[in-house]
């Protein structure tokens, strides 16, 4: 069993074929690497978007007060006496009095 010049014409004419075979497989493009992991954190991101976008446009019920007294012409209860409070917060400061 000895290494002659016919197993390592061979040995040669093998690696030669694995060589072309693998160079024959075409390479994957960048873009078909990462499409599953792009495509993952899109969807994450769109969920995250949509889970979260509806909790910011809640109205506080203070505000949806106000928004319903804008179209009926009433005036919030705040600036009903909003000139007593004027005139108070000009006393005070006149007077130099912190307390009430």
């Amino acid at each position: 069993m000895g290494w002659g010049p016919g197993s390592q014409q061979a040995l040669d004419s093998r690696l030669d074929k694995a060589r072309e075979r693998a160079l024959r497989v075409p390479a994957r493009s960048s873009l078909a690497r990462f499409a599953a992991p792009l495509a993952t954190a899109a969807a994450v991101a769109l969920l995250a978007v949509i889970l979260v976008e509806p909790v910011q446009h809640q109205e506080t019920p203070s505000e949806s007060r106000l928004v319903n007294n804008a179209g009926t012409g009433d005036v919030p209860e705040l600036y009903e006496e909003l000139d007593f409070y004027l005139w108070l917060a000009d006393h005070k400061a006149n007077t130099g009095d912190s307390a009430t």
